[in-house]
């Protein structure tokens, strides 16, 4: 007898090697989320059947509460699937528009630390279009604004935060920011020009 017979006589047929891992990337055995839910198909399968039930206000709901756990957690990751948990939400459809309105901030807020900024004024702007009195959407979209120094912008928003919040001290501070940084500039190309004038006289 050969010695792989006497091998497979002794100890049996080799069973197929399993992924150590495996445990990890099934849902029912999971411990926690994984850094990127649309990385595991079964789990995101596992979350649409069970948000398949219930109202779709639960629904919506639902998929806020799990993005506001996951943008507690602060990470990239987890702030990744906070945008996509908000995202699901929207999707939901709600015909309350404050509901929406909410949902579109906190996506805001997510990809505001992400430093999405372009992503962040557009979603404010849609909030603000389904509810005005959404007052962190002003406060988000001057911040992004203002992070690509689109200051005159980001005083825009605060102005029309305003309007609906007056003496809200977030814009009023965040609107004297960004006329700080406005006058700043104008200092330095003030500058800028009268150097250039004074080697002119020496031409």
């Amino acid at each position: 007898m050969s010695s792989n017979a006497q091998n497979a006589h002794v100890y049996g047929p080799q069973l197929p090697k399993v992924d150590d891992d495996w445990e990890s990337d099934c849902p029912l055995l999971m411990t926690k989320l994984p850094n990127n839910i649309e990385d595991n198909p079964a789990l995101l399968a596992l979350q649409q059947m069970v948000h398949e039930e219930g109202t779709p206000e639960e629904r919506a709901e639902n998929f806020k509460r799990q993005g506001n756990e996951a943008f507690k957690k602060g990470t990239k990751e987890a702030l990744r699937n906070a945008v996509i948990f908000y995202t699901k939400a929207l999707d939901v459809g709600l015909a309350d528009t404050s509901k929406n309105s909410v949902y579109l901030t906190n996506r805001a807020a997510a990809n505001l630390i992400l430093e999405n900024y372009g992503k962040v004024v557009e979603d404010c702007q849609k909030a603000i279009q389904l509810d005005p009195k959404n007052s962190k959407s002003y406060y988000r979209a001057s911040k992004a604004s203002f992070m690509t120094e689109k200051y005159q912008q980001a005083i825009r928003f605060c102005d029309d935060g305003l309007i609906q919040f007056p003496g809200l001290s977030e814009l009023i501070s965040e609107k004297n920011i960004a006329l700080a940084k406005m006058k700043e500039i104008e200092k330095i190309q003030l500058a800028r020009e009268q150097i250039v004038e004074k080697n002119r006289e020496f031409e």
